[in-house]
């Protein structure tokens, strides 16, 4: 991912709502409803998990960045 402003902007697929993640022009993944409320709900466990992983990286751990969380939830979304 670049150093640009990471966004978020809604829109549909096959009329249901979405929210996409881009960072500039690039479409980082988008979810639908339904994985946003699950996210929602379990959001202190993607913190925590985000904080362990820069741990375990040796990278700064006083707290996950909008960049970390996105990049994390990527990786979460492709197992699902």
């Amino acid at each position: 991912m670049t150093q640009e402003k990471l966004t978020c902007e809604t829109g549909e697929f096959n009329g249901y709502p979405t929210i996409g993640f881009k960072d500039g022009d690039k479409y980082i993944f988008s979810i639908g409803l339904r994985k946003a409320n699950i996210v929602v709900e379990h959001i202190d466990a993607i913190k925590a998990f985000v904080t362990e992983q820069a741990k375990v990286a040796k990278a700064d751990t006083s707290s996950p960045s909008k960049k970390d969380l996105i990049a994390a939830l990527a990786k979460l979304m492709k197992g699902k």
